[in-house]
C-alpha cells in the first residue's frame, strides 16, 4: 500500500513539474531594444507608442529572405563634396506583417544623398510605416507594392522630428544614428509616436531574415 502511494506521489510530482515547464515555455520573452552602438552591428529598433518594436521576419521556403532587415548605404562623390545615400526597410511578421521604409524624402530631391556628417537630417529623409498588411509583393530590392489596412507617413514639419546621424566612419564603412518623430495617417486622424529609435549599419548592401 505504501509502495502504491509512493508511486502515485511520484506521478503527481511529475505531472506538476511538466505543467510548470509547459507554462514557462509558453511565456514569450518581451523583445528588447538593441543597444545604441557605432560598430556596424546591423541593428535597428525603436518604440512605437511606448512599445518596443524590433525587426523580425522568419526565414521560410517561399518567404522573403530580406524581410527582416534590408538596406543600401552608398557614398556619393562629387568632387570635394562627399555625401551618403541611405535606404532601409525593416520588417516584423509577429502578429501580422508590418514594416518601416526609410529613404530619401518623398516628392523632393534625393534627400538621403545630402547626409554629409553628423547632425539632424529629419528634413532630408522620408519615413513610412505599413501595418496589418494582408499581402505584399517584392517590387525590387527595396521598394514594395503592398495591400494594407494602415499606412503611416512622416510629415517633416510636425513636432520637431529627429533623425540624428551620430557616426559616419568612412574608413570602417559604418553609419549609425538615433531617431524620434510622429507618423500620421494621410487623413491625419491617427498617429504613431516613435521614440528611442536607433540604427547601426554598414556601407553597402545587406539583407537578412530570422533563422
Amino acid at each position: 500500500m505504501k509502495k502504491a502511494s509512493y508511486h502515485i506521489f511520484l506521478l503527481l510530482l511529475a505531472l506538476v513539474s511538466l505543467q510548470i515547464s509547459c507554462r514557462k515555455s509558453s511565456i514569450k520573452s518581451e523583445p528588447q531594444l538593441p543597444p545604441i552602438t557605432q560598430i556596424g552591428a546591423n541593428t535597428f529598433g525603436c518604440k512605437i507608442n511606448g512599445k518596443v518594436w524590433v525587426p523580425h521576419f522568419a526565414c521560410t521556403a517561399f518567404g522573403d529572405p530580406c524581410g527582416e532587415l534590408e538596406y543600401t548605404v552608398t557614398p556619393q562623390f562629387n568632387g570635394s563634396d562627399t555625401s551618403l545615400f541611405i535606404s532601409l526597410v525593416a520588417g516584423n511578421d509577429s502578429g501580422g506583417h508590418a514594416f518601416f521604409q526609410i529613404g530619401p524624402r518623398h516628392g523632393g530631391s534625393l534627400g538621403g544623398s545630402s547626409i554629409k556628417g553628423i547632425g539632424n537630417y529629419a528634413d532630408s529623409i522620408g519615413v513610412d510605416f505599413y501595418t496589418d498588411i494582408s499581402d505584399y509583393y517584392l517590387y525590387d530590392s527595396l521598394y514594395r507594392t503592398v495591400l494594407i489596412n494602415s499606412y503611416y507617413t512622416f510629415y517633416v514639419t510636425n513636432l520637431n522630428p529627429v533623425f540624428n546621424i551620430t557616426t559616419i566612419d568612412a574608413t570602417k564603412g559604418i553609419v549609425a544614428g538615433t531617431f524620434a518623430f510622429t507618423l500620421f495617417t494621410q487623413d491625419l486622424k491617427d498617429s504613431l509616436i516613435i521614440t528611442d529609435g536607433r540604427f547601426d549599419i554598414r556601407f553597402g548592401n545587406y539583407c537578412r531574415c530570422s533563422q
